[in-house]
């Protein structure tokens, strides 16, 4: 008889008392996606963390369309010589794309270091989608 308990913060295979396997399962043997190494289920951590990003996704884009409907309504009511300043000086930004420049502000953000991220999440979430609702 084929067993799963947890023992040590992993999830382990007995079988009559002997481990029959130890995480990282590959796929298909216990879970359909296989598991991390201390035996979470792979399709589990991806379906918690899809909630995060379509709902970040909803709230950046939520927050990009009235940002640029008060700041596209108040640039058409300037004067034309105003306007055409502001038209040259953010025209080149159309040519280098603004993933490129959104990546290189947010690199220390995304990027986590060896010993762990010390900043709470909601803070970085928080920084990013700011910074991606101003570009």
């Amino acid at each position: 008889m084929t067993s799963l308990h947890f023992k040590s913060d992993a999830l382990q295979i007995y079988e009559q008392g002997n481990i029959l396997d130890t995480p990282p399962y590959p796929p298909f043997s216990v879970f359909i996606f296989g598991s991390e190494r201390y035996g979470y289920d792979l399709l589990h951590i991806m379906v918690e963390g899809a909630k995060w990003t379509i709902g970040i996704t909803i709230i950046i884009a939520i927050f990009r369309l009235l940002f640029s409907i008060v700041l596209g309504s108040f640039i058409y009511s300037l004067n034309n010589r105003l306007f055409n300043s502001i038209k040259t000086l953010f025209e080149p930004f159309s040519v280098v794309p603004q993933t490129i420049i959104a990546y290189f502000i947010l690199y220390s953000v995304l990027w986590m270091p060896l010993d762990g991220i010390h900043i709470p999440f909601w803070k970085r979430a928080l920084f990013e989608t700011s910074i991606l609702v101003l570009f």
